[in-house]
């Protein structure tokens, strides 16, 4: 179904300096450049697959009258590197887009109106939201995060009065002990971004800067570029804040 040599190279071949040791560089080196085309061609056929069987669940609604009055919220828990960066798969300590920027498509009629919408949403929202769209908000947990995005996806508020400015993506190192517990020295690397500007940073002190407005291919670090210098510190104060918030116990010495 899918001829890979129909199917265009990734955007970059190279990922920064701190990925070349990860697996998902290495596998990628040792297939070469067809190897990385039959998993592409292999990736695609999947998400060909997957679309044909929301076909179905979709289409079953509509045979049974119910199309109208349900909220279809389609989304993933990660995304995976398709040869971008040279990399395949998800076994990289990264947070290039193609892992973390994942879809969030929600459709419902007569309530959320058709559109693309910018605003820096996360899967903690889903609760909320699909409370709210049956009805049920009183039994959101007290303090429980994630914001109700019915009243921006039906127009009642629009994106420039959305609450939440930055998202955050984590990867924690396991627990040494087994455990579901961050430990003090915990080894961790952190994602924030505003949707423009984007920080990795690292318990190590390891560090990058992207701006995805002109460099949407994560291809320029920016780090240690004076011009970016009060991004930076805007993003670590603001990911120091979400740690506190989230009560880290791994010490914050790096992004101070």
């Amino acid at each position: 179904m899918f001829d890979p040599s129909a199917i265009p190279d990734p955007a970059s071949d190279r990922p920064d300096k701190l990925y070349m040791g990860n697996w998902s560089y290495q596998l990628a080196q040792g297939w070469g450049k067809e190897g990385v085309k039959e998993f592409m061609r292999i990736y695609y056929a999947g998400v060909k697959y997957v679309d044909d069987q929301v076909g179905r669940l979709l289409d079953a609604l509509k045979r049974n009258g119910q199309d109208k009055n349900t909220l279809v919220i389609f989304l993933s828990d990660h995304g995976d590197m398709l040869g971008n960066h040279g990399m395949v798969w998800k076994t990289t300590d990264s947070f290039y887009q193609d892992l973390v920027r994942i879809p969030m498509i929600i459709s419902c009629p007569g309530v959320v109106r058709a559109g693309q919408y910018a605003m820096p949403v996360s899967v903690v929202d889903l609760m909320p939201t699909l409370l709210s769209a049956a009805g049920r908000k009183e039994i959101l947990p007290a303090g429980r995060p994630g914001i109700d995005l019915i009243p921006w996806l039906d127009g009642r508020k629009n994106a420039g009065t959305f609450p939440r400015k930055y998202v955050v993506c984590e990867r924690i190192d396991n627990n040494a002990q087994g455990r579901r517990e961050v430990l003090p020295g915990a080894k961790a690397g952190f994602m924030i971004s505003d949707t423009q500007w984007k920080l990795v940073q690292y318990t190590n002190g390891d560090r990058l800067l992207y701006d995805l407005k002109t460099d949407p291919d994560e291809t320029a670090d920016l780090a240690s570029s004076p011009r970016a210098a009060a991004t930076l510190d805007r993003l670590r104060h603001a990911l120091a804040e979400w740690l506190e918030q989230t009560q880290w116990r791994g010490g914050m010495d790096f992004v101070r």
